[in-house]
């Protein structure tokens, strides 16, 4: 039985918590739409600025290379809480896209960091991990969007974010 209280766990909750937010936005996102007014141009306007807030913090993240790769996680684990959160109850254009840029750039630095940690942790174990590792993100962005569109029409976005 694995352990639950090791770096390979904690690594693994990591990649799901990612999974987690990237699912519950896009089983959310026609709510989101209309509660902040958007329309499709203005979403694929944000998802385009998003994409590049992620391939920027992906391109920055080597700036904050004297960190730990937990450290950073660490911090930028209730970041993305917090910008899912704000995301998912945006209320307006303006609440939409810096939530949706932010929560690219924080998810640019989590993918970066986290894949770091990966691979030292797999490289510690003598062993090929990372399958596990996408596989818990793929999972999670699956089965939290399908929850998410549940969640989100019968209770609301809150609900889904917490």
């Amino acid at each position: 039985m694995p352990s639950f209280n090791s770096p390979r766990a904690a690594i693994m909750l990591v990649f799901a918590a990612f999974g987690a937010s990237v699912g519950c936005w896009a089983g959310a996102i026609p709510h989101v739409m209309a509660t902040a007014g958007i329309d499709s141009y203005q979403l694929g306007l944000g998802l385009t600025a998003s994409t590049i807030a992620t391939v920027a913090a992906m391109a920055l993240g080597g700036s904050i290379g004297k960190y730990s790769n937990r450290a950073v996680l660490l911090t930028e684990i209730p970041l993305l809480a917090a910008l899912t959160l704000t995301l998912l109850t945006a209320t307006s254009p303006l609440v939409f896209f810096t939530s949706l840029v932010g929560f690219g750039a924080i998810l640019g630095f989590m993918d970066l960091f986290m894949n770091a940690e990966a691979s030292a942790i797999e490289h510690d174990v003598g062993v090929p991990i990372f399958t596990a590792f996408h596989g818990c993100v793929s999972i999670s962005i699956a089965v939290l969007a399908i929850a998410s569109s549940f969640v989100t029409t019968l209770v609301g976005p809150l609900a889904t974010s917490l």
